[in-house]
């Protein structure tokens, strides 16, 4: 009989009850069972609240757990909102069901709504706004949202975190990850699922999405990164009425992107918006790394100039160089129909380990190309193709990072609303400049210089630490005397030639560089100029070829060349 920890038992004996108990009623008793939590089972009728729903086996198991997951309320309903993305980890079926998740609880009294806005912001209401409309304009399973006017006279909307939420949420956090504790070690079908990974990756998302002064700052930077974009409008953060549950921020007047019929739009305003929805998706990800990762019809605003406004910015997600260049490589691979560059996409990520079948893998990805070959790029939308290929990785336990979830989540909400808008939209011919400009970034100068400096750093730290590495396995080998003054000469020749080996390899890392920056004068045509090139440029080259004759013959002298 599995027993959970008395400490997390005894503070959360409720929770745990109606988590079980709501586990038993929609038909899951045979997995608390095989989990070793019979006993809980067994004594359901005075430990647990409810009993099995009548005819419940005649409901698909991943409906079943869906509406168990509304029924244990805000923390489930937004684990199942992220299993909803994660087809890369489960069968389609249940990341459809997940994806029925409404999230949607009704409104809390403005009374309390009150009490926390006064709480956080150490002042009285009328101190801090001028009008407050007590009648929330929406309500969710984290916050609400209310109209107000402050005292300088803009119009803002004012979220507020519901009350005891967080409370709740780390109480169930603590609950999952004892159950995905007790699911590795009971049920090994399991390991195909990595349940404490999934739980590692649930905490730091909701625990990022209750945290309104993050959420105020990926306004910020998002208002940053669109500053000169005329066609993409951020609100703005009010700083001084903003704390960890309450956020204020400028009001959005436009029209939401699920009530787009109230807008009268000709054929080519609605071609116009759906290109230009989906240029900004692409360069929040290719240009910036750093885009929505929760694209809701109710979370995007059209103002009257068909500019896009999106709000709700407390999920995002966020893509280092590399991760651009790999996913730009994978969606080319998709693109040019390239089976090798999709796989060579997946071992950069470190995607696949010695237990993926790689032959099996590559079979499988043909396959998944070759259904589309021949076929015009209009006819490949990520709708389909996202979760084929996600099928295909989850089939091979191919780990992607979350953040390539939520971009497919966002190409396939792009393509699904640019298809609405113009039935010839095709998001993979936009995608095109983008995927070569990130292509085109890794062979440009400046990156190459950028690249060699940091290998140089590298390098020469590796160099650095490598006699003291020496000295501390030599330390511990060595016995006697006669072994230590050996020991000690070697140790000393090693690091003399180390250091040798070291300044070789930082003066032709040196001679590199100018090389570089002279080719980059010469390319540029930077003045002066003598017999029309760069005079700085030849100057470069003249410097880089004396330090390398100066190594070569230093090199030469010591006869080890």
């Amino acid at each position: 009989m599995a027993i959970f920890p008395i400490h997390r038992t005894y503070r959360h004996i409720r929770r745990y009850r109606q988590i079980i108990g709501t586990l038993v009623k929609y038909g899951f008793g045979d997995v608390l069972e095989r989990m070793r939590l019979e006993f809980y089972r067994r004594l359901h009728r005075k430990l647990l609240p409810g009993a099995p729903a009548r005819n419940i086996d005649a409901v698909s198991r991943p409906r079943r757990i869906r509406m168990a997951f509304e029924e244990l309320g805000p923390s489930f309903i937004k684990l199942g909102q992220l299993l909803s993305i994660r087809s890369d980890l489960l069968p389609r079926e249940y990341v459809d069901e997940f994806a029925k998740l409404l999230d949607a609880v009704p409104s809390f009294p403005s009374r309390q709504a009150v009490e926390i806005i006064e709480t956080e912001l150490n002042a009285k209401l009328q101190d801090c706004y001028r009008e407050f409309d007590p009648e929330p304009i929406s309500a969710a399973s984290i916050a609400q949202v209310h109209r107000a006017v402050t005292r300088e006279g803009k119009e803002v909307v004012i979220k507020i975190q519901r009350p005891g939420i967080e409370r709740t949420i780390e109480e169930d956090i603590l609950i999952l990850y004892d159950l995905a504790n007790l699911i590795e070690k009971y049920l090994e079908e399991s390991q195909l699922y990595n349940p404490t990974g999934i739980v590692d990756e649930f905490s730091r998302t909701i625990r990022r999405e209750v945290d309104f002064i993050r959420e105020g700052h990926n306004i910020d930077r998002f208002r940053k990164n669109f500053r000169s974009d005329p066609t993409i409008y951020i609100p703005e953060v009010h700083w001084n009425l903003t704390t960890r549950r309450v956020l204020t921020m400028e009001m959005i007047h436009g029209i939401k992107l699920n009530q787009l019929e109230r807008l009268t739009l000709s054929t080519e305003a609605k071609k116009l918006l759906a290109r230009r929805g989906a240029q900004a998706t692409l360069k929040a990800v290719f240009e910036y790394g750093f885009f929505h990762a929760d694209p809701h019809p109710a979370n995007i605003f059209i103002l009257e100039d068909l500019r896009i406004a999106p709000v709700d910015f407390g999920i995002v997600g966020a893509l280092d160089d590399q991760s651009r260049e790999v996913l730009s490589a994978l969606l080319r691979g998709v693109i040019e129909k390239d089976p090798d560059q999709i796989i060579r996409a997946f071992y950069t990520l470190g995607s696949i380990d010695a237990e993926v079948d790689v032959k099996g893998l590559r079979r499988d990805i043909y396959e998944f190309v070759d259904h589309y070959h021949g076929l015009p790029l209009n006819q490949i939308q990520p709708a389909q193709t996202v979760p084929e290929l996600f099928e295909v990785v989850r089939r091979h336990r191919v780990r992607l990072p979350v953040e390539f979830s939520f971009i497919g989540k966002v190409l396939v909400f792009q393509s699904a609303v640019g298809q609405e808008l113009d039935p010839d939209f095709d998001i993979i011919d936009i995608s095109r400049p983008f995927i070569r400009n990130i292509v085109m970034r890794r062979f440009r100068p400046q990156r190459q210089l950028r690249d060699l400096f940091h290998f140089y750093e590298d390098a020469f730290d590796f160099l650095k630490m490598l006699p003291y590495e020496l000295m501390q396995i030599l330390r511990k080998s060595r016995q006697g005397d006669a072994e230590k003054r050996l020991e000690r000469q070697l140790l000393e020749q090693m690091s003399r030639e180390t250091e040798r080996a070291g300044n070789r390899i930082s003066l032709a890392l040196v001679i590199a560089a100018i090389s570089l920056g002279s080719s980059m004068l010469i390319q540029s045509a930077a003045g002066p100029f003598f017999l029309g090139i760069s005079l700085l440029g030849l100057i470069g080259y003249a410097i880089a070829a004396m330090l390398a004759a100066w190594l070569l013959f230093s090199i030469w002298r010591s006869g080890k060349l």
